[in-house]
């Protein structure tokens, strides 16, 4: 059995905000330190690929949530807790090896979001805009949107939610954050 790999502690720190998703805290740590996606999972999550490390905001394992700890100098509970699986909701289904989140309304598939929360925040989307019965945001009281405003597409979670091999940016949809 190979050795362990060791994770180191990432030379910045910022905390999450409340209620955010923690891919949306990693990208945004990894678009501040100039690092692609697959640098910055290599980093907090070292020896796992980035294609087993897309939907985090659903599902980490203990591991995984001591691994990133380690590399943010958070708690393993608080990182836990910018996943579906961290919080109490008692309608979803979640398969740990997939990472796939299942509700009476169908399988999580997409992000929702608040454009104006996006602006105001700089890019940090909330965990809860995953949720099929989250449609308006109380803090603007509008409609959360499905698509992009640029593109027109929808922001989907099938392949991951960041590109591996490009920087994260939250402000853009995966479709063009792609093309730069």
């Amino acid at each position: 059995m190979p050795p362990a790999l060791e994770t180191r502690t990432l030379p910045f720190r910022t905390p999450p905000l409340p209620g955010e998703a923690l891919e949306s805290w990693l990208g945004m740590i990894a678009r501040r330190m100039g690092a692609t996606w697959q640098e910055l999972v290599d980093a907090v999550l070292p020896g796992t690929a980035a294609l087993d490390a897309h939907n985090l905001s659903h599902y980490i394992n203990e591991h995984e949530a001591q691994s990133i700890a380690a590399a943010t100098g958070t708690n393993p509970g608080q990182i836990s807790a910018l996943t579906l699986a961290g919080q109490d909701y008692a309608h979803l289904t979640i398969d740990p090896q997939r990472r796939h989140v299942v509700t009476p309304w169908g399988a999580i598939t997409r992000h929702r979001f608040c454009p104006r929360c996006l602006k105001d925040n700089g890019g940090r989307w909330m965990l809860n805009w995953r949720l099929p019965w989250v449609f308006a945001c109380p803090r603007h009281l509008c409609l959360l949107a499905d698509s992009c405003p640029r593109c027109g597409r929808r922001q989907t979670l099938l392949n991951g939610w960041w590109s591996a091999n490009s920087v994260p940016e939250p402000t853009l949809c995966r479709e063009l954050s792609d093309r730069n």
